[in-house]
């Protein structure tokens, strides 16, 4: 399962791009994420039944290539079960975990969590290894980041000062108004409860950095506020994703397409 919509964030012709780059990426990619037994009750996703899986990635790199890896002597060579990209250092809160959400393949699932008084839900990209750590009700540490398609800025994003008065006639000065606080909004995006929203939020701040030829963006936008405490995480796009000549500045909003995901800390 190639999820194109997550892709989008990386590649701008996810299936061609991808798999040409897939032989040189399994050979570079690292073990070290852990492996499982295949669970008994699970739905194959690619039509075998293997006996092991095994989530691989590469090594360093801000943004990864997640593989989840079927093996087993009953499916000859191995196969590709799930790819996706993958942030494993994202920011860190400690959120409350309400629910697991296992999908019938056994190898992915999404939590739903709360933090500042909302209920949100994202993908875990190492489920088979991490899903048994979760403790519903307790308070977790996740590490959360995002990946977005189909941005653009928001227009009237930054407040502009009221002109001051010209003359005595039209009476003293006008101050300027205090600075616009820009709303967020994130809407999940179905069929069904989902890590995929649409949302509009503004950028806290931001960096641009070089993946071979590709340049990409991580902006920090705050997705939600309250009780005091607000909710904000890197969303990761290549300049491909953004529509425009788009330029990013803190203090300005974007809008578009999110996929949330988050792991449990080590």
């Amino acid at each position: 399962m190639i999820r194109s919509d997550r892709w989008n964030a990386v590649y701008s012709e996810v299936e061609r791009e991808l798999k040409a780059r897939l032989p040189e990426l399994m050979k570079g990619a690292s073990h070290r994420w852990g492996a499982m037994r295949w669970p008994a009750d699970a739905i194959p996703p690619a039509g075998v039944r293997p006996e092991n899986v095994a989530y691989i990635s590469e090594d360093a790199g801000e943004i990864r290539h997640m593989f989840v890896v079927l093996t087993g002597r009953t499916i000859g060579p191995s196969r590709i079960g799930a790819a996706y990209p993958f942030v494993p250092h994202g920011t860190a809160y400690d959120v409350e975990i309400k629910e697991v959400h296992p999908r019938e393949t056994g190898i992915e699932g999404e939590v739903t969590a709360r933090y500042a008084g909302h209920d949100f839900r994202f993908f875990e990209p190492l489920w088979g290894v991490r899903r048994h750590h979760y403790r519903p009700g307790a308070i977790q540490r996740i590490r959360f980041a995002a990946f977005g398609h189909s941005l653009a800025a928001m227009n009237g994003a930054e407040a502009k000062p009221a002109e001051a008065a010209k003359s005595a006639e039209v009476g003293p000065p006008v101050p300027p108004p205090p600075p616009m606080e820009l709303p967020s909004a994130v809407i999940m995006i179905g069929p069904g409860a989902t890590s995929r929203y649409g949302v509009s939020a503004p950028i806290l701040e931001w960096r641009g950095f070089w993946t071979g030829e590709r340049l990409y963006y991580a902006l920090k936008l705050r997705l939600f506020e309250g009780e005091g405490r607000s909710f904000a995480v890197d969303l990761y796009a290549g300049r491909h994703c953004f529509k425009g000549n788009f330029s990013p500045a803190a203090g300005t909003a974007v809008a578009g397409v999110m996929w949330l995901h988050g792991t449990l800390a080590d």
